[in-house]
């Protein structure tokens, strides 16, 4: 799986790729065989809702990679993961080290107990996974400092508030963004539009970070903007703004990928 990753034209940092040597990804993902966990390219399905419909996943390894070295992890930090599973909170937690740890949140009480389960059975012991609404974060973890990082592993339609204040100054926040034009928080009744994974954050120094080579996209197809948490002001959302509206009427910005094929649910 690692070997096939670069192939694919991913630059992952070492801190990522030794986790995911490390972390057993099939054991995050016993519904299927190991020649499905460890696919590259392949989002593994974990629950589905009435209609059929994906809901929760353990998400392609490029991208949970990509989005992990986006993150700009280091040793010691604290994390927090909206959207769980078990895998990916794990590979943070592979990263950030034994003074470091991770907050994951779902609403669905399944996922929930599914992550806890899984991750006492195999994990490292420095996940905690709680019900609650992502929306909100998890205030009820929040470090004095605030979160180094927050990943959020679903699409959404805006960056709440409650998310990025929770974030430490100069923290980071990746997540998959859709939006159609002016405002940020436009609503499902919105036409859909090309989809981007936004890294919002500070440089901080960064060790380490993961890319695609020849690009600066976090993702495959993914246009990408940096800001920074500064104080009660997220810098670079107006510019998010007005390059995935660019992207939209140019036509430039392909469409997202199938569910199923490293997409996000």
């Amino acid at each position: 799986m690692t070997e096939q990753i670069p192939r694919r034209g991913y630059s992952l940092s070492a801190p990522v790729l030794e986790a995911m040597r490390s972390v057993p990804r099939h054991r995050y993902a016993p519904e299927v065989p190991l020649e499905t966990a460890y696919d590259d390219d392949l989002a593994v399905v974990a629950l589905r809702n009435e209609e059929g419909r994906a809901v929760s996943s353990v998400s392609a390894s490029w991208l949970q990679g990509i989005m992990i070295g986006g993150l700009c992890p280091q040793p010691g930090m604290t994390m927090l993961e909206v959207g769980s599973g078990g895998f990916n909170a794990e590979l943070l937690a592979h990263v950030v080290g034994r003074r470091g740890r991770v907050v994951t949140v779902d609403l669905d009480p399944y996922v929930v107990h599914r992550t806890q389960q899984l991750t006492a059975e195999a994990g490292s012991g420095r996940v905690t996974a709680i019900l609650g609404d992502g929306t909100l974060g998890a205030s009820d973890h929040i470090p004095a400092d605030g979160f180094d990082g927050t990943v959020i592993t679903y699409n959404v339609w805006d960056v709440s508030t409650a998310r990025h204040e929770q974030l430490a100054e100069g923290g980071y926040l990746v997540l998959p963004l859709e939006m159609h034009g002016y405002p940020a928080n436009a609503g499902p009744g919105s036409e859909p539009t090309p989809r981007a994974l936004i890294g919002v954050g500070g440089l901080r120094g960064c060790a380490h970070g993961s890319a695609r080579s020849g690009g600066s996209s976090l993702g495959r197809g993914f246009p990408t903007v940096a800001g920074r948490r500064q104080g009660d002001a997220m810098n670079g959302m107006a510019e998010l703004i007005e390059r995935q509206i660019a992207f939209a009427e140019a036509g430039s910005a392909p469409s997202p990928p199938d569910v199923g094929r490293g997409a996000l649910v």
